[in-house]
């Protein structure tokens, strides 16, 4: 039973880097899906591919906009916890569009319990 578990999500991280992979070039490079590429080989445990991606997105700041909430989740996935605080501080700061979404992402939920997320919540108004 643990092998068929084992082959299912295998191949199910397999068909969402394919879906990725599509987007990106469907969306003409949009980065957006250059960032969601990075984020499911973070979390398939292709941690090289992650990294080289996230570079990638990090040397495209210098001339587009690259949004700061999609690459702390890129940090979440590689288990980079105070690079992806960095980062949604630096959302919290441009005042990111992304970052409504702070209180609700489960995608953020290892953060949840770090100090300086529960402050950046507060300094949102999302606070208790």
């Amino acid at each position: 039973m643990q092998t068929l578990r084992w082959l299912i999500t295998a191949l199910l991280w397999s068909m969402m880097k394919s879906e990725c992979r599509k987007s990106q070039e469907l969306s003409g490079g949009r980065l957006e899906m250059t960032a969601a590429l990075a984020y499911s080989q973070a979390l398939a445990g292709h941690r090289r591919e992650a990294e080289e991606i996230l570079a990638e997105l990090k040397e495209a700041l210098s001339h587009r906009y690259v949004s700061p909430y999609a690459i702390a989740l890129i940090h979440v996935a590689l288990g980079e916890r105070e690079k992806a605080l960095d980062w949604l501080e630096k959302g919290y700061q441009g005042r990111a569009f992304y970052m409504i979404w702070l209180k609700c992402d489960p995608r953020l939920d290892p953060l949840r319990t770090e100090p300086r997320f529960v402050s950046l919540l507060q300094k949102m108004g999302f606070g208790k």
